[in-house]
C-alpha cells in the first residue's frame, strides 16, 4: 500500500493489513490531532503489545490515528514525508544509526535494549521486574538463586540488577550466567554452542535453585538445557521468566511461570506522552518507567522449599485446600503441632505469617484465573477461597492496589 492519505486505514472501526511483515492500522475519523507510527525491527510480543495500547489510546481519542511499520522505513525519507507524520515511537533491537530520525518530528522510545536513548524513553521497569520476581522466589522458601540472560541486553542487565539487590537485602547470594551476542542476538540462545554451555552451569547450579530468566525465550533455553543435564523442574531447578509469552505457554509440557509486564499500559502512556509534546509541546523527562510487574504462577515453581517437616505439609495443605480453606488450628493439627508453633515457625523459616502466606497463596490463583480466563467474579471468588466477590475485590485492591477488573484488562494482549 503506498504512503500517503490512504495510509491511515478505516474511520469508525479498526482494521489490520499484513504485508510483507509490516501491519499498519487506522482508527478514527476526520479532523486528526496526531498521526503516530510505532517502528520495531520485528513483529514481536513486546512489540504487539506496546501497539496494543497504542491502538487503545486511539480507540479513546478519536483524532488519532497509529501505525506499525519497520525500522528500516525510516530511513526512505519520501515515505515518511508522504505518510506526514506528527510523532514516533519506536522499539528496536540493535544499535542502529538514530540520525535516521526524521527532525522536527517528535520521537519517543519505548524500548529498553539499549543503555543510552537518543529521545525520551517510556517503558516498563526493568529492575522493578527483577526486584518482584526476588519476593516472590523468598516468599516460596527459596534459599539458592541464579539468573540467566543476555549480556547485550541493557534492560537484561537491568533485570538482573534488580533481582540481585533484593536478594542482597534479604542476605542472599546469586548465581548468574549470560548468553553471548551473536548475528542474530535475540536468538542466540538457540545455538548449539550455547544450549552446551548452559546446560553445563545448570548442572553445576546447587539443588532447590531458584532461576529467573530475563524472558520467555531465555526460560525455555533454561528448560531445555535442564532436560539435557537432568536436572528436575520445579523440584530440583525452579524456573521463572517474563513476558507470559501465550504462544510459548501453548507448546510447553509444563507451564512457565512468568512475570506479566504492564506493556499495553505503557504504549498507551507513551501514545498520550507524544500526544501531549505533538499539542503542547510538551517534551516528556529522559526516562519515565512503570511498574506494573505481576507473577503468573504456574508449574514450573509452584513448589515451596523449606528444610522443615511442618512447614512442608502445612504449605500443601495450604496449596490443596485453595477453593475451602482449612482454618489455621486445623491446619496445625493435621501437621502436628500447636498453632503457635506452626505461626513461629512460618514467621522463622518464610519472614511471614501463616495468614500473609495463605492469602499470598489465594491471591497467586486469583490472577491466574483474571489472566486465563473469561470467569466471572464470583466464580473466581469461589475457586479462590473467598467468601464473595465483594471480599475478593476488597483483598485484591488493598494487596495489589488495583481492581481485579482493570487488572485483567491491563493483562490482555489483542491476538495481533
Amino acid at each position: 500500500m503506498p504512503p500517503g492519505q490512504d495510509f491511515y486505514l478505516g474511520a469508525a472501526e479498526i482494521e489490520f493489513t499484513i504485508k510483507l511483515g509490516e501491519c499498519l492500522v487506522g482508527v478514527g475519523p476526520r479532523g486528526l490531532d496526531a498521526r503516530l507510527a510505532l517502528f520495531t525491527d520485528r513483529v514481536s510480543l513486546v512489540s504487539r503489545r506496546v501497539f496494543e495500547g497504542m491502538m487503545r489510546y486511539a480507540s479513546d481519542h478519536p483524532n488519532v490515528r497509529v501505525a506499525h511499520w519497520k525500522t528500516l522505513s525510516l530511513a526512505d525519507r519520501r515515505l515518511i514525508a508522504e505518510a506526514r507524520l506528527d510523532g514516533i515511537l519506536f522499539e528496536t533491537l540493535i544499535d542502529h544509526d538514530h540520525s535516521t530520525l526524521p527532525r522536527n518530528v517528535p520521537a519517543i522510545s519505548v524500548s529498553s535494549v539499549l543503555k543510552k536513548s537518543p529521545c525520551p524513553r517510556v517503558c516498563d521497569d526493568q529492575q522493578w521486574a527483577g526486584t518482584i520476581a526476588a519476593r516472590y522466589f523468598v516468599g516460596r522458601g527459596f534459599r539458592r538463586f541464579a539468573y540467566c540472560g543476555y549480556e547485550f541486553h541493557h534492560g537484561s542487565k537491568e533485570r538482573q540488577e534488580g533481582f540481585l539487590a533484593e536478594l542482597e537485602r534479604a542476605g542472599f547470594d546469586c548465581d548468574a550466567f549470560e548468553f553471548g551476542g551473536s548475528t542474530l542476538q535475540e536468538v542466540s540462545c538457540n545455538s548449539r554452542g550455547e544450549q552446551q554451555r548452559v546446560a553445563r552451569w545448570l548442572k553445576r547450579l546447587p539443588p532447590h535453585c531458584a532461576v529467573f530468566s530475563f524472558c520467555d525465550e531465555v526460560a525455555l533455553a533454561v528448560i531445555q538445557g535442564c532436560g539435557a543435564c537432568g536436572r528436575s523442574i520445579p523440584e530440583d531447578i525452579a524456573v521463572l521468566g517474563v513476558d507470559n509469552d501465550p504462544f510459548l505457554q501453548s507448546a510447553l509440557s509444563l507451564k512457565l511461570s512468568s512475570i506479566s509486564l504492564g506493556t499495553p499500559q505503557t504504549g498507551y502512556k507513551a501514545a498520550a506522552a507524544l500526544v501531549r509534546w505533538i499539542k503542547n509541546g510538551k517534551k516528556p523527562p529522559p526516562e519515565t518507567r512503570f511498574r506494573s510487574a505481576r507473577v503468573m504462577v504456574r508449574e514450573t515453581t509452584d513448589h515451596h522449599h523449606v528444610d522443615d517437616e511442618l512447614l512442608t505439609k502445612s504449605l500443601e495443605l495450604l496449596r490443596v485446600n485453595i477453593r475451602r480453606p482449612l482454618s489455621f488450628s486445623e491446619i496445625a493439627r493435621r501437621a502436628g503441632c500447636s498453632r503457635r508453633t506452626l505461626e513461629r515457625r512460618f514467621r522463622d523459616k518464610l519472614g511471614s505469617t501463616l495468614g500473609e502466606v495463605a492469602q499470598r497463596n489465594r491471591l497467586e490463583h486469583v490472577q491466574q484465573w483474571l489472566g486465563e480466563s473469561d470467569a466471572s467474579l464470583k466464580t473466581i471468588a469461589d475457586e479462590c477461597g473467598f467468601s464473595s466477590s465483594q471480599h475478593l475485590c476488597s483483598v485484591f485492591r488493598e494487596r495489589m492496589e488495583i481492581t481485579p477488573v482493570m487488572w485483567r484488562k491491563s493483562q490482555r494482549a489483542s491476538d495481533l
